[in-house]
């Protein structure tokens, strides 16, 4: 009787196999796109948050919110320069900048942003033809914001 198996163990490994390492990589690639995007959220928070502590006795309103949103942007380029790996220190977008909203309550806000071809050439993934790309960048890419009112 243990004739007639001898070849299923060798044959359900061969057919698994591929799905198990296919789930593990897919388990890495992701973990590795939201390291990066935890690591860009704790860099906006950063950015916005010391971009408050400063003297404002010195400065009036209409100064304020220039020098708050100057401040935040020039501390979000100093943390990527120097809290980001060098692989993706000059991949975070165009669209990565720090901003003021005065219209009713002033609100500073930090964003940065890396877009799904950057991180699909920074990544190897494996490409099916007519399946697609696996494991799938994702397709808006990744982003951090942080807002704090002033």
């Amino acid at each position: 009787m243990k004739r007639h198996s001898r070849g299923a163990v060798a044959f359900e490994f061969l057919f698994l196999f591929p799905f198990i390492v296919a789930i593990l990589y897919a388990a890495g690639y992701y973990s590795i796109v939201f390291s990066w995007q935890y690591r860009m959220q704790n860099l906006v928070d950063r950015a916005v948050s010391e971009a408050l502590y400063m003297d404002r006795g010195d400065l009036d309103a209409s100064e304020l919110a220039t020098t708050i949103r100057d401040r935040a942007q020039q501390r979000l380029a100093a943390l990527v320069q120097n809290g980001l790996p060098d692989s993706l220190k000059d991949k975070v977008g165009a669209d990565s900048a720090c901003t003021v909203d005065a219209s009713a309550i002033a609100v500073v806000s930090c964003t940065l942003a890396m877009n799904s071809a950057t991180i699909e050439g920074l990544l190897p993934s494996v490409s099916f033809g007519m399946l697609g790309d696996f494991p799938p960048a994702p397709p808006s890419g990744i982003s951090a914001s942080s807002q704090a009112a002033f």
